[in-house]
């Protein structure tokens, strides 16, 4: 039996942890089981102009709403053992990430899917791969940046998508374009694999590189590392097969930060996360945890 659950998040401000909507869809064998929606107290409370006019959620249904972890308290089964589905999933992830780490809260243990990447990967006539854009391209009607909306929406694109290469699952899905799940666990995160460049690159076996490793030929940038920090976070880059970028543009799939959001990279890579690309934005501690604890790579 299939099983997956399709969610959408909403943000109140900049900040990843205002979630301030959430919308789960619970699929088992292509059928719609069960739902959920619920605003939420946003964190840091902020409402800002530009993420208002998305969603169109009041400051004053906001401040009535429950906080995360008493909504998470209520769906965080459909979260775990299980694979969950998003329209850009690095972008909701992030968001959760941070909200669960506000409130101390274990991470879920899951795989992670992607309409964007199946889409951009299956779909090559369509014109737009924004979630509205897949919907019309379809001709699929919705209230677009409603959370539950959006999520059921990932669940009607994938059912297309299935009935356009006659499968039955998304296992299927990314089998047929080599597209590994991203994975989610307590204190664990890999992204979904999906990197312009390794597309155009044999993936080979080289000397002393696992290409396994999450950074093995994706493109990383490093934003306001201070030089004590650089050379040993450059090395082991190196070493585990990644290439490093001065500026993030296009082809980048890991933005490593120091913390700064007014730097260009960081809002560069914003934008383009912004516009439906696949940017994993790691701090600085989060990274030289990383290495710490893979002290093996190269050797």
């Amino acid at each position: 039996m299939e099983r997956y659950t399709a969610f959408d998040l909403e943000l109140a401000n900049r900040y990843p942890s205002s979630i301030c909507a959430i919308g789960v869809c619970v699929v088992e064998n292509n059928r719609i089981v069960d739902t959920f929606y619920s605003r939420v107290k946003p964190v840091p409370f902020i409402s800002e102009s530009g993420h208002y006019h998305i969603h169109q959620i009041s400051e004053g249904k906001l401040a009535a709403a429950p906080t995360f972890d008493r909504v998470w308290a209520q769906i965080a089964p459909l979260f775990n053992d299980t694979v969950i589905l998003a329209h850009n999933i690095q972008q909701d992830a992030l968001a959760l990430r941070a909200t669960l780490d506000h409130y101390h809260l274990t991470y879920p243990n899951c795989d992670m899917s992607c309409t964007f990447v199946l889409s951009k990967k299956l779909l090559p006539n369509c014109p737009s791969y924004k979630l509205d854009g897949i919907a019309t391209y379809f001709n699929l009607r919705f209230s677009h940046h409603h959370a539950l909306e959006d999520a059921i929406m990932c669940y009607r694109i994938i059912r297309k998508i299935k009935s356009i290469y006659q499968l039955r699952s998304l296992d299927e899905l990314h089998e047929l374009i080599h597209v590994q799940y991203g994975r989610m666990a307590d204190q664990y995160y890999k992204n979904i694999y999906m990197s312009d460049i390794a597309s155009n690159q044999e993936m080979r076996e080289e000397e002393g590189k696992d290409i396994n490793h999450f950074l093995f030929h994706q493109c990383i940038c490093l934003d306001s590392i201070h030089v004590s920090y650089g050379t040993v976070i450059k090395d082991y880059i190196t070493l585990a097969g990644g290439f490093l970028q001065e500026k993030v543009n296009i082809n980048t799939n890991y933005l490593i930060s120091a913390g700064k959001t007014d730097t260009n990279n960081y809002k560069r890579a914003y934008e383009l996360m912004q516009k439906g690309q696949d940017i994993q934005i790691i701090g600085l501690t989060e990274f030289l945890q990383i290495i710490n604890e893979n002290t093996w790579v190269g050797s």
